[in-house]
This record gives structure tokens, sequence and C-alpha cells, in this order.
């Protein structure tokens, strides 16, 4: 059975998101707030992503698909490629749920594939170490 001691403080995670539209960001940023996070790292596409990997570890990665110069797809098989990196819990969020695009997602082994942010899907995983 689950505790309140298992969960984590979600207000302490510190969160990745790789979004590359403004008014998306802005968004995000709202919501997870509202929810109780509080400790951010952004980046505009998957190349700056890595670029700050580099120097800072995040508890989540939450990565848009469609974005210029390295996709969330693209950024996932990277990170995979790292042991220090490959496994940070990843959220691959997406407007297309296309059955071709979520196949091809799950195919380079994205387990995590949302439409939305919802509570549930960021801090439900049970297999997540935070």
């Amino acid at each position: 059975m689950e505790t309140k001691e298992d969960k984590p403080n979600i207000s302490e995670l510190k969160l990745l998101i790789v979004e590359d539209k403004n008014y998306s960001q802005v968004l995000i940023e709202k919501y997870l707030q509202k929810i109780g996070f509080k400790n951010f790292l952004w980046a505009d596409d998957g190349e700056s992503a890595l670029d700050l990997l580099h120097k800072k570890t995040p508890d989540l990665i939450l990565s848009d698909r469609n974005m210029p110069y390295m996709n969330g797809v693209e950024l996932f098989l990277k990170l995979q490629l790292n042991p220090k990196l490959k496994d940070i819990p990843f959220i691959l969020i997406t407007g297309d749920n296309s059955q071709t695009n979520v196949i091809k997602a799950l195919k380079v082994g994205i387990r995590h594939i949302s439409s939305s942010l919802s509570p549930n899907k960021l801090l439900g995983q049970r297999s997540w170490k935070f």
C-alpha cells in the first residue's frame, strides 16, 4: 500500500520542459504551478535540452514531439545513449495522437505519451524513481 511518504513532494521536483512555442510554455507553466510544481528548467528544442542536461539533471522531462532542430523522439533517443540521462522519466507531449505517431514513439521505447498534462500522468507512474 502506498503511503504519503512514498509520493514525491512535487514542489521539490525539478522539471525540464522542452517546448518551442512561447504560448505553450506559458500555458504549461501556469498549469503545472497550479498543481504544485515550482522548479522548472526550459529548453526550446532537443538540442538546447541536451546542452542543458550536461549542466543540470531534472527529475522529469516533458518534451513536445514537434520541434525544430531536434524533435522529442530524437531527444529521447539521444538520452538513451547516455547512461547518466537514460533513466530520467520522460513524457512525450503531442497534440497528434495518430496511431502511426504513437506506434513510432512506442517502437523507440517511449512509454509515456500524452496529449494533456494531467497530475495522474505526471505522478501516477509507480516505476518512476524521483
